[in-house]
């Protein structure tokens, strides 16, 4: 057997430090051979050394530099490592030594799509199944980049294509069910999860995920059993413990939910969706001091579908601190209606002394948060450059813990915001001269994780309405149900204004000069709220945002709103509002 052999021999044998002693005994004997190095690259990586294995790529790559392989190798270790730049050089080495190298391809793929370069990275995976059509990998990165772009079609047929060579990939039917279940294709998600529970009953995911889907199909003693089941299997996992919880919440079982919140975090102390599900029921019941904390986990970066980013900033995130003297960065996050109910901490921060207040938001906000008093300086997000110094800077969601609130403190005086003169005369003229007006809203942003519950089918349903003599009904509609605004049922008039705001000024100024706002949990009733004016809300059973706590028809944010609550679905409710209509107007 040859020394190199012996060295090969040493190292399938688990005898790693071994083969790595004889490797460098050679080398300093014989001098540096490819194979070898490579050899010994492999026992470096099962040591935990990468770094000493990247040196050994290096130094094959030196004397074989046109050997593809080599190349894609060193690629691959960077790759894993973390060193973006010199992997993509290195995967780019290979590919133009070898033209047909799929891999090299697909992993260059994986690379760019970590870095957000959707674009490029799907033109990789392309490029790999034109070289194999076969290749599963590339199929599997290219169906999970389609998915993140929203491009359902085209990911369902790559992940169906990787099922037809594949069809015992629990984890692909799985993936499949999830993209299924996004698109509300109820049956076929169900069925897609079954096939992965028969093929591995042991993964809880895969039994969370059905459990899941079937609360969605408010199948919820099926989807309890469910939790129950992955629980007794498992009795260590979190997730079936926050699932459980969040149904029976739902079901308005909130003692039992607070407990298994409790037992997720005995299990894992760091359980940041345990702590975040329980602030969020703490909140609903008006437990303020204590949810306020728990919901900070908002932005902790082990948090599931985090909207929250923190900036990378030379001043200190604010935790409390002493504000006297000192100046405040506060960065918008989560929808607009969070930004306008929560701005009006502004003139808490005055009361404690802040020097300085810049309030940042998106642009359809700054004509109307230029009106709050008390802020410095609006500025707009990603529009003026880099944040200028500040002393601290917060969230906008962040600032009822360090301000204390309780249900008995919310700082509720109304009106807080206004809309500009200018804009109040020009929507005048477009309004009813005459009857009790209403602005209506029905759709809120289709992207919100619960607007399937929150949002109205369509205006139709809003139809008994009409039946209230002397009202005039005005579409606030922007975005989602614009369209239907504009050709509204003859037999439900309407004047579209909303497809004509250019921001919340605009919206600002035509509610000003309505009577009453009736709409489904949307920025508007924010609106509406900070604005004085009276609104009612249409919220659903299921779902029901923390902030308009638990059965109440009141809300302690905004005296002039008005909670109605769907029981029996939203015909009902809709009849319910009629009538109070038909007594208010």
């Amino acid at each position: 057997m040859s020394d190199h052999a012996t060295a090969a021999a040493l190292f399938a044998a688990d005898k790693v430090g071994e083969a790595l002693l004889l490797g460098r005994q050679l080398l300093a004997e014989q001098g540096p051979q490819v194979a070898l190095l490579e050899l010994m690259a492999f026992c470096h990586l099962r040591l935990g050394d990468p770094l000493q294995a990247i040196s050994c790529w290096q130094q094959a790559i030196t004397l074989q530099p046109e050997d593809a392989d080599l190349w894609y190798n060193l690629a691959l270790l960077l790759q894993e490592q973390r060193q973006d730049a010199q992997a993509e050089q290195a995967f780019c080495q290979a590919i133009a030594r070898r033209s047909g190298y799929a891999a090299a391809y697909n992993n260059l793929g994986v690379l760019w799509l970590r870095q957000q370069r959707a674009a490029e990275a799907e033109q990789a995976f392309r490029r790999a199944l034109s070289l194999a059509a076969d290749y599963a990998g590339a199929l599997q990165n290219l169906a999970i980049l389609l998915q993140r772009e929203r491009r359902f079609a085209e990911a369902e047929e790559s992940f169906r294509q990787l099922l037809r060579l594949q069809p015992e990939r629990a984890e692909v039917h799985n993936t499949l069910g999830l993209l299924l279940h996004e698109q509300r294709r109820f049956a076929e998600a169900e069925q897609a999860f079954r096939q992965a529970i028969a093929l591995q009953p042991e993964q809880a995911d895969y039994c969370n995920n059905l459990g899941l889907l079937l609360q969605d199909c408010r199948q919820t003693e099926a989807a309890e059993a469910l939790f129950r089941h992955v629980l007794f299997r498992q009795p260590e996992c979190v997730g079936a413990y926050c699932n459980l919880g969040n149904l029976l919440k739902e079901l308005r079982r909130d003692a039992e939910a607070e407990s298994l919140y409790r037992q997720a975090l005995q299990h894992a102390p760091d359980a940041v969706e345990a702590r975040w599900n329980l602030s969020l029921l703490q909140l609903a019941q008006g437990r303020f001091a204590e949810g306020w904390p728990g919901y900070e986990t908002r932005h902790h970066p082990h948090k599931q579908a985090r909207q929250t980013l923190p900036i990378e900033a030379p001043f200190p995130f604010w935790q409390g601190e002493p504000l006297r003297g000192k100046s405040l960065l506060i960065l918008p996050e989560q929808g607009f209606g969070d930004q306008i109910q929560f701005c009006r901490y502004v003139a808490s921060l005055r009361a404690m002394g802040v020097g300085w207040v810049t309030l940042v938001c998106r642009a359809p906000l700054r004509a109307l948060f230029a009106s709050l008093a008390g802020v410095d300086r609006v500025w707009v997000e990603g529009q003026e450059g880099p944040y200028p110094p500040h002393d601290f800077w917060t969230f906008y969601l962040s600032l009822p813990l360090h301000c204390g609130t309780t249900l008995a403190t919310i700082p509720a005086q109304v009106p807080y915001l206004t809309a500009p003169a200018e804009r109040l005369a020009s929507w005048s003229a477009r309004l009813p001269a005459q009857g009790f007006r209403v602005g209506l809203v029905w759709k809120g942003n289709p992207q919100d994780a619960n607007d399937a519950d929150r949002s109205l089918p369509g205006l139709a349903l809003l139809a008994p309405l009409w039946s209230v003599p002397g009202v005039r009904f005005v579409s606030l509609q922007k975005g989602s149900g614009e369209e239907e605004a504009g050709h509204p049922p003859p037999e439900q008039p309407l004047l579209a204004l909303g497809q004509m705001f250019q921001d919340f000024a605009d919206t600002a100024a035509v509610v000003l000069q309505l009577d009453l706002v009736i709409s489904i949990d949307s920025a508007v009733v924010h609106l509406a709220g900070a604005l004085g004016k009276p609104c009612w809300v249409l919220l659903p059973a299921w779902e029901t945002d923390w902030r308009w706590l638990r059965d109440r028809t009141d809300s302690p944010w905004y005296p002039g709103l008005r909670l109605f609550r769907q029981k029996d679905g939203w015909p009902d409710l809709i009849q319910q509002v009629t009538e109070a209509l038909r007594e208010h107007a």
